[in-house]
């Protein structure tokens, strides 16, 4: 959850589309925490989807130095 950028970045011999932005960067730092089939978001996201989901706060074990990257949540499931 969070401001990003998308468009085509390089010069004329070589062009990508690139996504660019700190939302981007946390996601992957989400992904890189997550195990297998785990469904892992922000505080952000959480905030807006806890009415709707069941979900467990965790502590990330790779931060990459981020000071403000100290709480995530694995979605358990929805509730009913």
């Amino acid at each position: 959850t969070g401001q990003a950028i998308l468009g085509t970045v390089g010069s004329q011999d070589r062009r990508e589309f690139a996504a660019i932005g700190d939302a981007v960067e946390f996601a992957k730092l989400l992904q890189e925490n997550a195990g297998r089939g785990d469904v892992i978001i922000s505080v952000e996201t959480y905030e807006q989807v806890s009415a709707y989901f069941e979900c467990e706060a965790i502590t990330p074990t790779k931060t990459r130095d981020r000071q403000d990257f100290t709480r995530m949540y694995r979605v358990l499931g929805r509730k009913r």
